[in-house]
């Protein structure tokens, strides 16, 4: 599944799409506010920040747990997520990690059903507890062959190719989950490459072809996807880039 390499080829992506799901209304920022770009109601951002694709992992961290696939794997937590009133998901990135090589995320796990993940996301201490064999399927089904269901994440993107594959295929599960995304550009301090506004530059284009190159950008990526452009500018190098707002 191969992705564009630059901003001027654009032809290419990936060739199956994962399935729609229930993306969330598109976003429509007016007045320093962000609204529902259907029902024009204002919209109040409740995300969770998961790492992973700024660190060696390559791909959301966390999901080498092991134990219940309701801890490890990751459309079992994306569910979990979403359980919890939680509509955005910031994913910090390095430009580094988008060209290397991630960890296989392929985890051992025993199986777990839909109520058990409703049951994690819920207070203990709620009485009565409510009754968990209710609760509505995940917005995406992702079916998991037999011979793989003694394990978590097979139908993860290889960890063969680049790490940005990946990221792409998040950013599509994720919305197709009814979240928004948050690309957030979070190099460690010793990261010096957003001091060359032309590296830098050069890397966020590539980066945005990538997403304006997914089949389904237009229909369901646009207006539920924000960037972050640079995590902490004033942290950067010795003296960071001088940014007072």
């Amino acid at each position: 599944m191969p992705l564009a390499t630059s901003a001027s080829n654009q032809s290419c992506c990936y060739a199956d799409p994962l399935q729609r799901g229930y993306p969330a209304a598109p976003l429509a920022p007016k007045n320093g506010r962000l609204y529902d770009a259907w029902y024009h109601k204002k919209v109040v951002l409740k995300g969770v920040s998961w790492f992973g694709f700024n660190n060696k992992q390559g791909m959301v961290d966390g999901l080498w747990a092991g134990g219940s696939s309701a801890a490890t794997d990751f459309q079992a937590v994306v569910y979990e997520l979403k359980l919890l009133g939680f509509n955005t998901v910031r994913l910090p990135f390095t430009f580094d990690m988008l060209k290397s090589r991630g960890l296989n995320q392929v985890q051992k796990c025993t199986s777990s059903t839909k109520s058990s993940w409703a049951k994690r996301a819920t207070d203990p201490d709620i009485q009565p507890q409510p009754e968990y064999a209710g609760v509505p399927n995940p917005p995406v089904y992702l079916d998991v062959p037999v011979t793989s269901r003694h394990l978590c994440n097979t139908y993860l993107p290889s960890n063969n190719t680049a790490s940005i594959e990946r990221l792409m295929w998040t950013v599509q599960n994720l919305v197709a989950n009814g979240f928004y995304v948050v690309l957030d550009y979070h190099p460690d301090p010793t990261d010096t490459l957003a001091l060359d506004v032309e590296t830098f530059a050069r890397a966020w284009t590539y980066t945005w072809a990538a997403v304006a190159c997914l089949p389904n950008f237009a229909s369901d990526i646009r207006g539920r996807l924000l960037l972050d452009l640079l995590n902490e500018p004033d942290k950067i190098g010795t003296a960071g880039l001088g940014w007072t707002r």
